[in-house]
This record gives C-alpha cells, structure tokens and sequence, in this order.
C-alpha cells in the first residue's frame, strides 16, 4: 500500500494501491472514471447527479468525523454473526446471506489488513475506462445495471484498483459452501484487496459421489478492474448517446 499525494481541497491523506506480482506499487490515479448509475439509485443520489456532483459516503463521514478517518479507525459492518442460529437453513436463506457473509468477511479483513482503503459498504464504484464499465455491465448482471457516466476527480480521499471478478468468485462460492475455514477466507480477500489479479480455484472432495471427481469454483482468468474511491467526483455528462 503506497501514500500518494494528489492535488486535491481535501485535508486528507490519498491511498492508492496495486499490486502485481506480490508487490504493491503505487499506480497513477485516473484522470477521468466512468460510473454506472444503477436503475434503483435513490432520491438523493439523483440530487447530487443534478447538481454535477456525486460523493462516497466515506467522505460524507470523513468530515463528520476527520480524526476518525484520518486514524484509519473507521469501520462500515453493518451485520454481525449470530452465534445463537442452531437451526436449519433453507436454500432461500443460504443464498440470499450468501452476499452478506462476502461482504461481511471482505470488510473485516479490510479492517485488520488494509485500513488505509476504502470500505466496499462506503465507497463510490468507478471504472478507469468506458470499455471496463462496458464490460462490468455485461458480466454482473443485476449488480451493475443503467447508464454509464463520465467523471473527473474533485477530491480523492482514498482510491484502490482490485479485480471485482474475485467479487463474483467469492459469492458463488459462498453459495456452494466452500468458504468453510478461516484460512481459506482471509487468503481470498487479501487478495482482493491487495490488488493482485491472480485467477482463485476452490477444490473439494465430491460431496455427492466421494469416489468421483473433486467438486471446484473456478475465476476468470481475465481479472476486471474496479476501482474504489473514497471522495468526490465531478460528473462531466453521459457517456453514451441516449438510445
């Protein structure tokens, strides 16, 4: 993880990570990002794009509280384990926590690990080019769904770049049930937030037929660039023509 400065009217320090190879390198931000404004965005989002402006609420909190923020000391969990839940657990069920147990471990690791990085459940969501954003639109279906929208940097707090297919890897595997361990969890996310692109694969015994191939959860090979910022963005327009 590298500190860099930028140019900014913030009073706060900016975070920039990537990682190749097991080395964290410090990358260039970005001089224009491209944001997907989903088909379900709120009233007040739609304000803030009206008035040319759209802000993570981790910046929101870092004025509220800046030595909070600046210590690092800010944390975004917003469930937390039940150890009373003895029964037993429906496929509705299982799918549905299914994305809440991903997020839940992506930002506990994030706390111990990597405090200096925006939190996934506070961030804004941005792509460095239009063919990435394209690209997020087709492979995450539902997650990331409307018009695409062209930005500029207007105060940077914190900004990582991490492969959003490990994302999608750790949810289905979630559903399958093959994040069982502590071990396997924490490598899966520090991977994600080291920045690194290195494709995952689970493996286990056939639950179904033990004498039969191994049950797996495979990654793309190709990883998908996501990047979140911790700030403000100046929203320059559409990125598409209307259709």
């Amino acid at each position: 993880m590298v500190a860099t400065p930028a140019p900014t009217a913030w009073p706060y320090r900016v975070h920039v990570a990537d990682e190749r190879e097991g080395r964290n390198l410090s990358v260039t931000l970005p001089t224009e990002f491209f944001v997907i404004v989903t088909k379900d965005a709120g009233p007040v989002i739609q304000w803030n794009l009206s008035l040319g402006r759209i802000a993570s609420a981790g910046a929101a909190f870092a004025q509220q509280y800046p030595d909070v923020y600046n210590d690092q000391r800010d944390r975004w969990l917003p469930w937390l384990p039940n150890p009373e839940f003895q029964t037993f657990v429906g496929f509705h069920s299982f799918r549905v926590t299914a994305d809440i147990r991903a997020e839940y471990h992506a930002e506990l690791l994030r706390i111990e690990e990597f405090r200096g990085l925006p939190s996934r459940m506070a961030c804004l969501y941005a792509w460095s080019s239009l063919e990435d954003a394209r690209l997020a639109k087709r492979t995450i279906r539902g997650r990331f769904s409307g018009k695409i929208i062209r930005c500029t940097p207007a105060g940077i707090l914190r900004a990582v770049r991490c492969n959003s297919a490990l994302v999608n890897f750790a949810q289905r595997a979630e559903r399958r049930g093959f994040l069982t361990d502590a071990d396997t969890i924490r490598r899966l996310w520090r991977t994600y937030w080291s920045g690194s692109g290195e494709p995952l694969r689970l493996e286990r015994q056939n639950l179904v037929d033990p004498a039969g191939p191994p049950e797996t959860v495979t990654m793309s090979q190709e990883p998908l660039w996501e990047w979140l910022i911790d700030g403000s963005l100046k929203v320059e327009g559409d990125a598409e023509p209307s259709a």
